[in-house]
């Protein structure tokens, strides 16, 4: 199963599978598993931070980082939420965001912060997410879209005009 992909900003395509990242480029493959660094050999998604670094989520691995030809793993040892990664994106102030099925974690200069339901976010388990040109992280959760911005949640629902709460 592919699970994502993404065009670098060499022009490489990056393949994400159940089979570890592959790399496409002029027509030759190679690909990488757990056997060369990766932390799990399910790579689900996949994203090029503003420096060029790739980052990849894994399932049950965490998160990896691949740069200069080498891997580094995060996972519940260095701060992170939750090791099933299913959404990556960067802020405006280069932040990487990772969404897990654990709550939304925030990866600054290397610390993780971590937010739940108890600091507001609609849903532990956020599947996708999207920052805005205005400084908003839109999040899709198993209760519904939410909004992260100026350090608060916010969460739409059927009141707001959506068509389901989705729970």
């Amino acid at each position: 199963d592919v699970w994502a992909f993404l065009q670098d900003r060499e022009g490489t395509l990056w393949i994400c599978s159940g089979d570890g990242l592959s790399q496409l480029r002029d027509g030759q493959a190679t690909t990488y598993s757990s056997v060369d660094g990766l932390s799990s050999d399910v790579v689900l998604p996949i994203y090029e931070d503003r420096e060029g670094s790739l980052w990849m989520g894994t399932a049950g691995g965490g998160l990896n980082r691949f740069r200069n030809g080498q891997f580094t793993s995060y996972s519940a040892k260095n701060g992170l939420a939750d090791g099933f990664v299913l959404s990556l994106a960067e802020d405006q102030a280069g932040a990487l965001w990772i969404a897990t099925r654990h709550g939304l974690n925030r990866m600054k200069d290397g610390k993780f912060t971590v937010y739940t339901t108890k600091d507001g976010l609609p849903n532990d388990i956020v599947l996708c997410m999207w920052p805005d040109r205005d400084g908003n992280l839109w999040l899709g959760t198993r209760s519904g879209l939410g909004r992260y911005h100026g350090g608060k949640f916010t969460t739409y629902t059927t009141r707001d005009g959506l068509s389901n709460n989705y729970v």
